[in-house]
């Protein structure tokens, strides 16, 4: 089976990421990797990200606010 990269660019989304989490991982496909890229996010969401993640998510933080299209070049570049 071949691994999906799922890349999830996070900005000040605390009410809607569990969801968008969640669904990913009860995906009934289970070959699959995260990379969440938060843009230094001003609320909680990368906590919780971190409260739900498991070895096929890793959270990248980036230290600049920019435009999401960085952030998914980001993801490319870390596989």
């Amino acid at each position: 089976m071949k691994t999906v990269s799922i890349i999830i660019p996070v900005y000040g989304v605390e009410k809607y990421i569990a969801t968008a989490l969640k669904s990913v991982i009860n995906q009934t496909y289970k070959n699959f990797e995260v990379l969440i890229i938060d843009d230094e996010s001003p609320d909680k969401s990368v906590k919780i990200c971190r409260k739900l993640s498991d070895n096929r998510i890793n959270i990248i933080v980036r230290i600049q606010v920019g435009d999401s299209r960085i952030c998914d070049k980001l993801g490319v570049r870390n596989p």
